[in-house]
């Protein structure tokens, strides 16, 4: 996260793709991508990869606290 609610990434592929994600409470604001097809499409797969990798992560962060949770009821 670059700002309050402004992610800014790095997608590495035939070559590397400037991605911006702009969230409101869990929702997608705008996105933004480097990449060509990003010039003529709403979306590209940069922006999808992006989006992936960030709602994996949040659920192994989710994943990460409901098992120290876990643990210290135990």
């Amino acid at each position: 996260m670059i700002a309050e609610n402004l992610w800014h990434t790095v997608v590495r592929g035939n070559d590397d793709y400037q991605v911006d994600i702009r969230l409101r409470h869990g929702k997608v604001i705008s996105a933004a991508c480097a990449c060509q097809y990003s010039q003529r499409a709403t979306y590209c797969k940069h922006v999808a990869a992006v989006l992936i990798f960030m709602r994996e992560s949040r659920r192994r962060e989710l994943d990460e606290s409901q098992d120290q949770v876990s643990e210290f009821l135990i």
